[in-house]
């Protein structure tokens, strides 16, 4: 995978454009692509390719399960809105696609992480 990487606070000039490995998760881990999914949700003409591209701001992804989600019957990754049943039916492949569910559950981290205060 290509990544920007950033060891130190520089400026954007300064900034190396690397080759990583892939990550891999491991058990209790999950795996999204979220590339994909953006590309899902352009496909479904939510996004634009070029500035003079329309939104459809009627198509897109809701409800999308997080981490530690329990996923299942009745319990989908997210729901899809499309304009019709074939683009839905894409949008729902890349999305299963773009998403490595964990066979053991996977304990979600908290929201807030960290505050910052000021002087």
């Amino acid at each position: 995978m290509r990544a920007m990487v950033v060891k130190d606070w520089c400026e954007p000039k300064d900034m190396r454009l690397m080759e990583l490995p892939d990550p891999e998760p491991g058990a209790g881990e999950v795996a999204i692509d979220v590339r994909a999914i953006g590309l899902a949700i352009l496909a479904l003409g939510g996004g634009r390719r070029r500035v003079e591209d329309r939104i459809d701001y009627s198509v897109g992804l809701a409800d999308m399960l997080g981490v530690g989600d329990e996923v299942g019957p009745g319990r989908p990754l997210a729901i899809v809105h499309a304009r019709d049943s074939a683009a839905a039916e894409q949008a729902a492949a890349a999305i299963q696609a773009a998403v490595e569910i964990a066979d053991a559950p996977v304990a979600a981290g908290p929201l807030i992480r960290d505050r910052i205060a000021g002087s």
